[in-house]
């Protein structure tokens, strides 16, 4: 399935759908970074809503910015870090699969970037094979990775909170190529659905 991305400078949308927000439909879109030159693009609010996050073109690096487009702050320049990065529900950190390059061959690791400290820490080693995004689970507790052949879980406690166990979800979804993979938490098992097959 052939994916086209678009690249355009980024914009803060004010919410101009009428509903109970209360918003004028004549509000207008406002321009908080970009010049023509440079290309941002994939803005991502954090969960508390105080900072954006976005990335260059190609999905370059990770950039974040507090929400009225004010100091804006480069924490990666690495390939592939722009895509699908995750923030944490603190909205303290940013979870990312990093790439880079040696001739045709492609290694990723994942890497988690602190906010506040401006530091990263890697979590993995550098792969050749990767096909999957890190995502967040057990509420920032852990890091689920797809590798070659299941998902792995990598225990990475950040966060203070100590919810009860049994509140935490029984699966987990993420993406598998073009497909939707299904992973249990309590069995191991991996289901695999295809989106596009009109058969199921």
């Amino acid at each position: 399935m052939q994916k086209t991305n678009f690249v355009f400078p980024l914009f803060l949308l004010l919410l101009c759908l009428v509903c109970t927000s209360g918003f004028a439909q004549d509000k207008k879109p406002q321009l908080l970074i970009g010049n023509g030159d440079n290309y941002y693009m994939h803005p991502v609010w954090s969960p508390d809503g105080s900072k954006i996050a976005f990335t260059e073109s190609n999905y370059k690096g990770i950039w974040i910015m507090d929400a009225d487009g004010s100091k804006p702050v480069q924490i990666s320049n690495e390939a592939a870090a722009g895509w699908g990065f995750e923030w944490s529900l603190d909205s303290k950190y940013i979870l990312s699969r990093v790439a880079i390059f040696e001739g045709y061959r492609r290694f990723n690791a994942v890497k988690i970037f602190d906010i506040l400290n401006n530091t990263e820490n890697q979590i993995t080693d550098y792969r050749t094979f990767m096909p999957g995004l890190p995502h967040w689970i057990d509420y920032d507790q852990n890091v689920l990775v797809f590798g070659k052949k299941r998902p792995e879980k990598i225990k990475y406690d950040i966060s203070n909170i100590n919810p009860d166990k049994s509140e935490f979800p029984s699966k987990t979804c993420f993406l598998k190529g073009d497909k939707i993979a299904v992973y249990n938490n309590v069995t191991r098992n991996i289901k695999t659905l295809d989106p596009l097959d009109a058969s199921g």
